[in-house]
Formats: C-alpha cells, structure tokens, sequence
C-alpha cells in the first residue's frame, strides 16, 4: 500500500499564449490567451497491490486549471481561445487485474473518472462521469505463436468542458517467432467492427461545437522485424552491456 501526496505545475505552451486570431473555417477561429496563468494541481493518491490486483484512488485539486471554451463573436461564428478556470476538482478510480490461468493471460482494466467543474456566464456544471473497461487476452499457442486480443469501451461523460459519446473497439493481433526469437512476424486487425469513432460535443457561453470523426482505424497490417545481435555478450559484435538499453 502507499499513500502520497503531490503538489505540482503545469505551464501552458507557447503555442497557447500567442497573440493572434487563427481562421480555420467560415464559422470558427482559434486564438491564443497571453494572460495564461500556469495550473497548479494538488494530488492525493492511494495505491493498493495484493498478488496480480492494483488499485488507485485518486483526488485533484487544481488551481487556474486551463480550458477550452468556446465563445460567439456573432451569431453564426464561433471562437476558442483557452482561459483560466479559478478552482476545480476531479476524483479518478482505477483497478487492473492479471492473472496467469496456464496459456492464457487476461487482463481486465477498469477506471471511473469524475470531474467538478462549473463555468460560464450562467454557471454550468460539466461532471458526468466516464467509465472504461478494457479485457486483454494474451494466450501462449504452439511453436512459439502468441494470440492477443484487446477489447475496449469508453462511456459517455464530460471530459473537461466537453461531452464525449461512448465508443468501443476491438483489436487481434497474431505473432510468430523464428530462429530463437530473432525474427519476429506479425498479423494485426485493429478495429475490427469499425466502432472506433470520435463524437463529442462542446457547449459554453451560448455556443455550441459537434464535432463526428471517423478515426480511420480499422484496417490490417503485417510486419516483420529481424534483431541482430540480440544478446548481451561483449564479444563477436555484440554489445558489452545493456547500458544502451538503460539509456
């Protein structure tokens, strides 16, 4: 078990406080914010380990935490321009569990994530929780060959100021080894359903952004990569050491 604490600052990009007016359409601009205080964040954390279960609760305060809003600079166009938020919170939970059952080892992911957090010209709260799950199966054929496949769920909820829709995907991927596992081929499907896509929706200040994206993740790859001189013998063009590998 452990118990922390930590007090830390996150410093905004450059590219955050710049001072010009960026079009990208006929219905929005960007802008940077020059006045961009640096966040400050103060963590409490407990960390559970018991045999192949990990735990981790999780408690942020922040201070000038910086956002996204949007904000109308008229009636059909749109700004967003980043801005601090005076004081806010969000508590977190997660748990993994990894058991080796003979072949097979699974994993299982769970994590709930919850932020407080008010803002605009008519006080909006933004905190509905995101649950995600994730099952990994990692399972040991015959001959070297290795089966995964990952399977993952994210569900509706803020993410800051922003409503994100619940996506799913699925993911294969087969691996075979040669030649005392110098050569290594592999056969991955990634999101095979084509469930994979990015909704979400904005809404501050009268303003309201939709965004719907399709992530082009679905497709097939094969690859093959080969290790030369994958040992750690000093000798016959091999390294001396892993001081390279540590680096």
């Amino acid at each position: 078990m452990q118990l922390s604490y930590r007090n830390s600052t996150w410093r905004p990009g450059y590219y955050q406080l710049r001072s010009e007016l960026q079009y990208d359409n006929p219905y929005m601009y960007e802008a940077g914010n020059p006045y961009l205080k640096p966040a400050r964040i103060n963590t409490l954390s407990y960390l559970l380990v018991w045999k192949y279960l990990q735990s981790e609760i999780s408690y942020n305060l922040y201070r000038d935490r910086i956002i996204f809003p949007l904000a109308l600079l008229s009636e059909d166009v749109i700004l967003f321009q980043p801005v601090n938020l005076d004081k806010s919170q969000n508590f977190s939970f997660s748990a993994v569990c990894s058991p080796t059952i003979g072949i097979w080892k699974p994993g299982l992911e769970f994590e709930f994530i919850k932020d407080f957090i008010k803002y605009g010209d008519i006080q909006t709260n933004y905190n509905k929780p995101t649950v995600t799950l994730a099952l990994k199966n990692n399972i040991k054929l015959f001959y070297n060959l290795n089966l995964t496949a990952n399977l993952s769920y994210q569900s509706k909820g803020h993410y800051g100021i922003t409503y994100i829709y619940d996506t799913f995907r699925t993911d294969i991927l087969l691996s075979k080894q040669f030649f005392d596992n110098k050569l290594r081929i592999n056969l991955s499907a990634n999101d095979i359903f084509g469930t994979n896509k990015q909704k979400s929706v904005t809404a501050t200040n009268g303003g309201w952004s939709y965004l719907w994206k399709d992530n082009n993740t679905r497709n097939i790859n094969i690859s093959i990569n080969y290790s030369f001189n994958a040992t750690d013998s000093k000798y016959k063009g091999k390294q001396a050491s892993n001081e390279l590998n540590r680096l």
